[in-house]
């Protein structure tokens, strides 16, 4: 005698199979959405860092800025540089400098320093800052040694490298603050 499956084991096993292809594919459009999501979040991390780079090194070669709202305008020695935050990305001489877009913020100035405020969606963004190299002398008189001149060390890094600048006549080496004496 043959021994065959009834319709009753059939449609049972069908509808496990069913089960089984559901949560198979609700798992997979759930690792394809975290997937997205963190691409998403590399490339804003990588557009706030291109962002950063090119700001941080326009503002420290101008000599002059002005913010007016969703524009700054830089007075570099070799002309005039402007960022906007438009259509959802940020400008720089009319040519994006993020990938994303989703962008809003503003542009503020308040003496050497140029701040960004940026927002994507409805998240807030860490401002991003810029400050201004103002140079420093110290002259004969004015009861300031070299060594009593303050200095700025740049945080972030530009083209790879970190950039230090002194305010005084002294150089810098290896984070240290150089005297008249040298580095030691």
């Amino acid at each position: 005698m043959r021994r065959g499956f009834t319709l009753v084991e059939l449609a049972v096993a069908l509808a496990l199979l069913g089960v089984l292809a559901l949560g198979l594919s609700l798992l997979l459009g759930q690792m394809a959405r975290g997937s997205q999501e963190a691409q998403e979040e590399a490339q804003l991390e990588a557009d706030l860092q291109e962002i950063r780079a090119r700001l941080t090194e326009d503002v420290l070669r101008s000599t002059a800025f002005t913010c007016t709202g969703a524009q700054a305008t830089l007075i570099l020695p070799s002309g005039i540089v402007t960022y906007e935050v438009s259509g959802g990305r940020v400008l720089r001489q009319g040519q994006p400098l993020t990938e994303l877009s989703g962008y809003g913020g503003s542009f503020s100035c308040s003496g050497p320093t140029l701040t960004l405020t940026l927002s994507r969606g409805s998240a807030a963004l860490p401002p991003i800052r810029a400050t201004r190299r103002v140079g420093l002398s110290v002259t004969s008189g004015s009861g300031l040694s070299q060594d009593q001149v303050p200095y700025q060390e740049n945080s972030g890094k530009l083209g790879g490298e970190g950039r230090m600048w002194t305010n005084s006549p002294g150089a810098t080496k290896a984070g240290r603050r150089c005297g008249s004496r040298g580095c030691g």
